[in-house]
């Protein structure tokens, strides 16, 4: 049979305090036999570097670098909810 790819919300937390983020099998709801859930996590992982990449740059001569550093994270976690 043919194995079907069901798309699931990915949770991240808006909490100050830590940004967290699930991936991979805690994010998507699998079979136990579907073998998708290594699958889930390696392409959960690559868009997470993507989103990283992409929104994650801080600069050493900013004033705030951990509030900057932290408000980049989230912003990198929001894309990678948004994307997956």
């Amino acid at each position: 049979s043919v194995a079907d790819s069901v798309k699931c919300n990915i949770y991240n937390s808006p909490s100050s305090i830590t940004p967290t983020a699930l991936c991979g099998d805690a994010a998507h709801a699998t079979g136990g036999v579907s073998g998708q859930g290594c699958n889930s996590a390696l392409i959960d992982a690559a868009v997470l570097v993507d989103c990283l990449i992409e929104n994650y740059q801080p600069r050493t001569n900013v004033e705030n670098i951990v509030g900057t550093k932290k408000a980049m994270l989230h912003q990198s976690l929001q894309s990678y909810s948004n994307k997956q």
